[in-house]
């Protein structure tokens, strides 16, 4: 059997080996796990460790029957035990004609994941795989591959037919062919049996990197494409809440506009209803100053009266002079004439000062209304000139928000 590497490999899986390893493969290794289906092969191995052992050498005899999965499964025990397998021959009957099935009983396989788990594999130690389990090699290796325990392996080592032996099974191509895609490099083929070579490949140093890029380039590109993803999510949120607060300032700017325009035309109506009212004011003040100027006509025309009777009361009073000097003669006449005239001129003295006290009081009261009327005219002068003050204002407000 050749060497497995000059420097010292960790452990060394040999799966369906039907010979016990040379001595100076014992050796090249930490720890060798042999496994096989023949009970008796195992009892075998056991004895001989009793006698032999390789230094420093760890040795482990498992009796499985490995395959791809778990299962319940029939094994057939052909007369020669080495093909004894999981599955029929085909290829095998014509390289042995006389191969016939001697028995067959059910058993339950184990899954080579669950076996390589089971004895603890570090990714970083320089692991071997001989994997001389001709019916399932191919299926074993892609399980392999399928929960990513392949690549713990530094080499592997294959044993496989030119055509398929059995049913179902793979050839040395489709080996070649398999491990090549994984980054295995066929380094050396063993065809001391021509039917049946040995396969021994190395992993290729560049292709665990080469994966591991892969895989952080596809995880790049996940996350792009998940922050994509967030970022079209979070730019169409963004979207929605612009165009929502776009229509809600819409609303609220047609809203206000609409408000302006009905404050608008409430302030045109009441400036219209203002101008109007100041109008009539200004009439009845017109009506109450003309009036004022017709009392105070009147006023005049009582005070010329009044000057008239004055020039009477003036006249009598000649008058009565003129009585007094003719009627000196007779004293008791004269006393008569000018106590009648005494008290007609006091009569009429009365009743003018009574008037003139009257017009008097009138054209007062006249005047306080007149001054009244001015006052509330100031007011609403004040009034109207504030309101189309607030008025332009609000205009130019409502300007500048249409600009």
């Amino acid at each position: 059997m050749e060497e497995i590497n000059r420097q010292r490999a960790d452990k060394l899986l040999w799966l369906g080996g039907e010979h016990f390893p040379e001595q100076t493969v014992l050796e090249q290794v930490q720890q060798v796990i042999l496994v096989n289906t023949d009970s008796n092969k195992i009892k075998e191995w056991k004895n001989h460790l009793t006698t032999e052992k390789a230094p420093n050498t760890n040795i482990q005899l498992e009796h499985l029957y490995l395959a791809a999965e778990s299962r319940e499964d029939e094994f057939y025990q052909y007369n020669l035990v080495e093909y004894s397998a999981l599955s029929k021959i085909s290829g095998l009957s014509q390289l042995f004609p006389g191969l016939k099935i001697k028995q067959t009983s059910s058993v339950t396989t184990t899954a080579i994941t669950d076996f390589i788990q089971g004895v603890s594999l570090d990714k970083n130690d320089r692991n071997i795989l001989w994997l001389d389990i001709i019916d399932q090699n191919l299926s074993i290796l892609q399980a392999l591959v399928k929960s990513e325990l392949l690549t713990y392996f530094d080499q592997i080592k294959v044993q496989a037919g030119l055509i398929p032996l059995y049913e179902g099974s793979a050839t040395a191509a489709d080996i070649k062919s398999f491990l090549t895609e994984q980054g295995y490099e066929l380094k050396e083929e063993d065809n001391t049996d021509p039917d049946l070579p040995k396969l021994s490949f190395k992993q290729n140093p560049l292709w665990l990197p080469l994966q591991q890029a892969g895989k952080d380039l596809a995880q790049i590109n996940m996350d792009f494409a998940e922050y994509k993803k967030q970022a079209e999510e979070k730019q169409k949120q963004l979207i929605e809440k612009y165009e929502a607060k776009e229509a809600e300032l819409l609303k609220a700017r047609n809203d206000q506009d609409s408000q302006i325009k009905e404050l608008s035309n409430n302030l045109e109506s009441t400036k219209v209803n203002l101008e109007k009212r100041a109008q009539e004011k200004e009439a009845k003040l017109a009506a109450l100053e003309k009036q004022l100027e017709e009392k105070s006509q009147k006023i005049s025309e009582l005070i010329k009266k009044v000057e008239g009777k004055n020039a009477k009361i003036k006249e009598l009073s000649s008058n009565l002079e003129n009585a007094k000097a003719n009627f000196d003669k007779n004293a008791q006449e004269k006393d008569i004439v000018i106590n009648k005239l005494g008290r007609q001129l006091g009569g009429i003295k009365l009743e003018k000062d009574k008037r003139i006290l009257e017009q008097s009081a009138e054209l007062k009261r006249q005047k306080e209304i007149l001054i009244e009327k001015e006052k509330k005219y100031e007011i609403l002068d004040s009034v109207l000139q504030k309101t189309e003050y607030q008025f332009e204002l609000i205009k130019e407000v409502f300007n500048e928000k249409n600009v």
